[in-house]
């Protein structure tokens, strides 16, 4: 996608010089538009979109799926300690690290909510593993925060601890908002429900 063509004369072959240009031109928007779209989404979605602009209309639907919530430990108290600048660094090294896994997983990153994160399992793709995959996904979240506290301890960093929360319900998922700011979410009682079963791993050690 880097190839510039430029059309060198008016013949047959200059105007296929220049339908390259364009082409070359389109497809690197559209390279540009999903990996930047991607960062907000899931990839999943962002390619869905590009694929099916219809995809994005305002409007949900009723469905099963598998929410997973979770939350860093006392972040709260430990961000007065470190400052602004260390903590939103700590913070943004624990989110990329947490991001991969998820998306290694196939879920989808809802939204981050300061330091807790809410993950959808089977929206807007549904596989009949999708609450496997949750679980699957919430302990290789465990095990790469463990790694990224060898590397903090090393780094002179605080170590983080982290709990989280997995219910499987029925949720309304889809476009909520307005024509001109909307965001692909689920809500209900299992989002609410996984939210209560995150809060109590704050009792467990």
């Amino acid at each position: 996608l880097d190839a510039v063509v430029r059309p060198r004369s008016h013949d047959e072959i200059g105007v296929l010089s220049g339908a390259m240009s364009e082409m070359v031109r389109a497809l690197r928007d559209r390279e540009f538009v999903r990996q930047t779209l991607g960062r907000y989404v899931s990839p999943e979605l962002a390619e869905r979109v590009l694929r099916d602009p219809d995809a994005v209309r305002l409007g949900g639907e009723l469905r099963e799926g598998t929410i997973l919530m979770s939350d860093l430990r006392g972040f709260s108290e430990l961000s007065e300690r470190l400052g602004p600048e260390a903590m939103i660094d700590l913070l943004n090294r624990y989110l990329a690290t947490m991001t991969r896994v998820i998306h290694e997983h196939g879920g989808m990153i809802n939204e981050f909510i300061g330091d807790a994160i809410l993950v959808l399992f089977g929206a807007p793709f549904q596989h009949v593993d999708d609450s496997e995959r949750a679980v699957r996904c919430a302990w290789d979240m465990q095990c790469a925060l463990a790694a990224l506290n060898v590397e903090n301890r090393r780094l002179g960093l605080p170590e983080l601890a982290m709990g989280i929360g997995i219910h499987t319900g029925r949720a309304v998922v889809g476009s909520i908002g307005s024509p001109r700011r909307m965001e692909y979410t689920a809500i209900g009682d299992a989002v609410n429900v996984a939210s209560r079963v995150e809060s109590l791993t704050k009792i467990v050690g």
